[in-house]
């Protein structure tokens, strides 16, 4: 079983589809993520407002290597539904059109925290980043949805991986990964239909 675990995860890997350059989700991303990571992230002792820093001053970069990832996808004719660029491409606005005084990104810092000498210094360096390092990233992310992606995203009649070019391959891999079973999505649908006129016929 662990062994069978282990083949299906590296089939995952060495799927041709290469999922991080095009597939954009309105409840995923960095345009969400990190707004509830901010939300959660502790910060009552120094401690623990030198890590939240420290993970900020990372952001940057990871958004960085999302739009690079976007542009791998756009050269190589994988993208996004035009419905999912357009929902990105709106939260991606709603942050960049949030002051830096009520952005979630800066929530830590309004909190009514206890009296400390480092608290001015990490208010100040939490603004920074975000003003600096977060939002110029955030706004060459969105310039790129925009620009690059959203003139050739995929047709809405064609939202699914099976519409990708290597998707079936990887759908095939997902459902081994998550059933165990070595069968296609057709299988597993006729299976379901079957199930239901079953279950439907006992019931009646």
């Amino acid at each position: 079983i662990l062994r069978d675990a282990w083949d299906t995860r590296l089939d995952a890997l060495t799927q041709p589809v290469d999922e991080p350059s095009w597939n954009l989700d309105p409840r995923s991303g960095p345009q969400a993520d990190f707004l509830s990571l901010a939300l959660l992230q502790p910060a009552s002792t120094v401690r623990e407002r030198e890590q939240l820093l420290e993970r900020w001053r990372k952001m940057p970069a990871y958004i960085e290597q999302c739009r690079r990832n976007i542009e791998r996808g756009v050269a190589n004719g994988r993208v996004a539904s035009r419905t999912s660029v357009t929902r990105v491409l709106g939260q991606l606005d709603q942050l960049l059109q949030t002051p830096l005084a009520h952005s979630p990104l800066t929530e830590p810092t309004r909190r009514a925290l206890a009296a400390s000498p480092d608290l001015g210094r990490w208010r100040t360096g939490v603004e920074q980043v975000v003003r600096s390092g977060i939002y110029p990233a955030v706004d060459r992310y969105r310039d790129t949805l925009r620009d690059r992606l959203l003139p050739v995203a995929r047709s809405d009649e064609k939202p699914g991986i099976g519409f990708v070019d290597g998707g079936e391959q990887a759908y095939r891999a997902a459902i081994r990964r998550h059933t165990s079973l070595d069968s296609s999505a057709e299988e597993i649908h006729g299976f379901g239909v079957s199930e239901v006129a079953r279950i439907r016929g006992e019931i009646s």
